[in-house]
Order: structure tokens, then sequence, then C-alpha cells
């Protein structure tokens, strides 16, 4: 995932994306985000599979999971499996629609 105009494609994100964008904004600067997202996602279904099976584990468990998360990944972590579901799909849509977008700018 190559971003051509990065601040452009920021913007369409932050404005487009509310749940996911404070996650990843810091991925976003980097050369290749993609990679960076994709573990954000797996941290966050990590915590959604713990808050699943939470009545079945040890709180430590839940609480150690939830300490992996950075700040903007806890504020989607508290809104529940919902909200993370929400990200996740979110997430997804950017890397396929951002993934495509460069590959087109590159075949131009």
């Amino acid at each position: 995932m190559h971003i051509a105009n990065k601040k452009d494609v920021k913007l369409e994100i932050a404005n487009r994306y509310t749940l996911a964008f404070p996650c990843i904004s810091h991925a976003l600067e980097s050369d290749n985000p993609r990679p960076e997202i994709i573990a954000i996602q797996h941290k966050l279904l990590t915590y959604k599979e713990v808050l699943l099976h939470g009545n079945m584990l040890e709180g430590k468990e839940l609480k150690q999971a939830f300490s992996a998360l950075n700040e903007n990944e806890k504020g989607v972590a508290q809104g529940g499996i919902e909200s993370v579901n929400a990200a996740i799909k979110e997430m997804d849509e950017i890397l396929e629609r951002y993934s495509r977008k460069a590959v087109i700018e590159l075949s131009n």
C-alpha cells in the first residue's frame, strides 16, 4: 500500500473512517502502512476473542489483552465487540480501497 498524496488521503480516511482512523493515523505516516494496519487489526481481533470468551478466562487475561492496546485502540475496545468489529471492517475497507488506488496509480 503506497499512498501517493498522503495529506489528501489521510484527510479522506479521517472523514470517512471515524473508528479506524485514530488507531491507524500513525501507521499512515510510515512508508509501508499496510503491515502496520494489519498488526493493529490483529491486536483488536485478539482482544475481541478474549472478550468473546471472557466468561471462561481469568480476569488477568482480559487485562493483559487490553493493556497490549494503545490508547486509541483501547477507545475502540471499550465500545465492545460491535465497536471492534466496525473498526476492523473499516480497516479492511481502507486496505482494499487504498491498495487498489495505489495499483491504479502505478499502472497509469
